[in-house]
């Protein structure tokens, strides 16, 4: 098997390089990525959180300095944006990335960013379980730059609400509250992969921060299903039943999550001192050039790394396989394999980049900047 450190030497320039080209210099937000091949703008929400996770990335890495951000007007920006949107799921990261490039106060810059009150009980059921663990994994960030009895109290508040959303059962996490919008609570028990491995995360930065036993058990307990549930060329699905402990829906597979977001959370773990996921790292990065179509996602002559490999539907068999899932019929991944049932997705986000960057600079075993928890 590869070596994680190896694999990342092998992708950083190029992922530095697409960060630096998704960069708008006068927006001062990520808001560019790749569609089809070619350069488009950020849709929705995407330049909110992208901007923020690229700052982390960068930070993290090193690599801040060579990008020639006003960090300054960056921050503001994404202060713009969060109000802008009129998204509290993209909050959390951007508490988290303005902890690590010690900008405004926490109650400044929740009052700039029109959140002024995390704590209330409507604000913190509307989130999703990935989106609580991104805000308790930026309160962290945020405690560990300022130790404040005031944000000590918000993370013990998230922290028991993404706890609450552990089924012990299955050692999985359900997708939403039990109080949350009809949307998601709808679809309470159909997880999705980022639901698991950003709770993984968050946990394991619990863990070290407040040196406790309960968020290391359960962190450590959900990333054993999660390998004991990853495909045999190392997949990490898309939709878990969080009741019945099952895959609900096998396709699209991520990329970001097979070069990124799973080894960062595992890699975390591990710093908890949660166990060794090396074998499980390697075998993630390793899907990237060994899939179901035999095509190789990182693409050096378009320096990127290709989105995901998806099924070929249409919107509308999409949309009945979306039904089916939610009453039960479940798709597998091991009936769906080849170029007949499946494609590639030449799509890449600024945030796929810096999550790389992230993992990548935990791999090298080199000692995190301040505020970095691992």
């Amino acid at each position: 098997m590869i070596k994680s450190e190896q694999f990342y030497q092998a992708v950083s320039s190029l992922c530095f390089k697409g960060i630096k080209d998704s960069y708008d210099p006068v927006k001062h937000l990520m808001n560019k990525q790749l569609r089809n091949r070619q350069w488009s703008v950020t849709l929705g929400t995407e330049e909110l959180t992208s901007t923020a996770i690229c700052l982390l990335g960068l930070y993290r890495s090193g690599m801040a300095s060579m990008a020639g951000l006003d960090i300054p007007k960056v921050l503001a920006a994404l202060n713009n944006a969060s109000k802008t949107h009129n998204y509290p799921g993209g909050i959390g990261l951007v508490i988290w990335a303005n902890a690590v490039v010690d900008g405004l106060a926490l109650a400044d810059l929740l009052l700039q960013a029109g959140y002024p009150n995390l704590e209330a009980k409507h604000f913190i059921s509307r989130l999703t379980t990935m989106e609580s663990s991104w805000l308790l994994s930026g309160l962290l960030h945020e405690y560990k730059r300022l130790p404040t009895d005031s944000t000590r109290k918000l993370i013990s508040i998230m922290m028991a609400e993404v706890v609450a959303r552990f089924n012990d059962t299955t050692a999985l996490f359900h997708h939403a509250a039990a109080n949350a919008g009809i949307k998601d609570r709808i679809r309470k028990h159909i997880s999705n992969f980022a639901d698991q491995i950003y709770s993984v995360q968050a946990l394991s930065y619990a863990a070290i921060i407040l040196q406790q036993e309960e968020p290391l058990t359960i962190a450590r307990s959900c990333a054993l299903r999660l390998i004991d549930l990853q495909g045999p060329l190392g997949q990490w699905w898309w939709h878990y039943d969080s009741v019945s402990g099952g895959i609900a829906q096998a396709f699209p597979v991520y990329s970001v999550h097979q070069h990124a977001m799973a080894p960062m959370a595992l890699m975390a773990l591990t710093a908890a001192n949660g166990g060794d996921f090396a074998d499980s790292i390697s075998l993630s990065q390793q899907w990237l050039s060994n899939n179901e179509l035999g095509l190789n996602l990182i693409d050096l002559k378009c320096n990127t790394i290709w989105r995901d490999i998806s099924p070929k539907e249409n919107y509308l068999k999409k949309s009945m396989g979306n039904i089916l899932e939610l009453l039960g019929f479940y798709r597998g991944g091991a009936e769906r394999s080849g170029h007949d049932l499946l494609r590639a997705n030449f799509e890449t986000r600024p945030y796929e980049w810096a999550w790389c960057l992230f993992a990548g600079a935990m791999s090298s075993g080199a000692p995190p900047p301040s505020p970095f928890i691992v």
